[in-house]
């Protein structure tokens, strides 16, 4: 016997496009905020993109964040945009996530250590109470020595 078996159908999944979620998302939270409330989450936001931008590419970052935009075809109204946005995917998008380098000054040591000023002191413990008692009563008069102070005990 042959039974008809009911056409299967298909359905496919769409894609998920998380960028617009997430703006879709931004749009419904901010659009429940009071309108000094979104001026100040942008205020924040932008700083925020801003100071990320000046630390990576110090004073010429509007120079260099125009560049960048270039090549993305935003121009600085766009730009300004995405800062107010969402200081993370600005971060991102600029390049600006990356650690930035660190410049290192040698020391005028080998080793990499400063060097000690010799200070006539003696850190020395000794043997015994009475070698302690004296290193450190040799060391208070150096020290008051250098003040100018002459100690006689």
């Amino acid at each position: 016997m042959n039974e008809l078996q009911p056409s299967q159908t298909t359905e496919t999944t769409p894609q998920l496009d998380v960028e617009t979620l997430k703006q879709q998302l931004l749009q419904e939270v901010m659009g429940s905020l009071s309108t000094s409330q979104q001026q100040e989450v942008f205020s924040k936001n932008q700083n925020e993109s801003i100071s990320a931008a000046q630390a990576v590419y110090g004073d010429s970052y509007e120079q260099k964040l125009r560049e960048s935009a270039k090549d993305f075809g935003m121009s600085d109204e766009d730009i300004i945009k995405e800062a107010q946005a969402n200081p993370k995917r600005f971060k991102k998008l600029f390049g600006l996530d990356k650690q930035p380098k660190t410049t290192y000054n040698p020391s005028n040591s080998v080793s990499g250590f400063t060097q000690k000023k010799e200070t006539g002191l003696d850190f020395s413990r000794g043997f015994n109470d009475r070698t302690r008692v004296n290193t450190a009563v040799d060391n208070y008069r150096k020290i008051a020595e250098k003040q100018g102070v002459k100690l006689d005990f």
